[in-house]
């Protein structure tokens, strides 16, 4: 019959990192801006699922280290499919597409926040991005 102590509850986000893998994003510097975008999400939550794919999932696990991801893939590019196919299965809180923006995108927004991490200088490819996703171009130096 004691008194409940009022208590902190801590909660972390369900986040979800969708990494294109497609042909496109084969050049290094592009490489480079993903994993560099990777791992500073890794010095902020310490661990999430990093999905790796191109037209199909070729690799899914939970990281703690950029040394764990598989670049696996190398094919055409359809990310409209995979983010569908994660928002339904995983039901992620946030979905963080890093990718090069040359891809197809849902017609209707996901469930999950989705957060488009762009790779690329293309600012037309970029600007394709859905008006209901967040927009973020990666730079080789920081985050615009």
């Amino acid at each position: 019959n004691m008194m409940r102590l009022r208590g902190h509850i801590y909660t972390q986000p369900s986040a979800v990192v969708v990494l294109d893998t497609s042909g496109s994003m084969c050049n290094p510097d592009d490489q480079a801006k993903a994993l560099s975008c990777i791992a500073s999400g890794l010095r902020k939550l310490a661990r999430f699922k990093v999905i790796c794919g191109d037209t199909r999932i070729t690799s899914r696990k939970d990281v703690v280290s950029i040394k764990q991801i598989e670049w696996a893939g190398g094919g055409g590019t359809d990310m409209a499919a995979i983010l569908e196919r994660v928002d339904k299965e995983d039901r992620p809180d946030s979905i963080v597409l890093v990718t090069d923006c040359e891809t197809g995108w849902p017609d209707r927004p996901t469930r999950a926040r989705l957060v488009v991490a762009c790779t690329s200088n293309d600012l037309v490819a970029f600007e394709k991005t859905p008006s209901w996703a967040r927009k973020v171009l990666l730079s080789t130096e920081r985050s615009v």
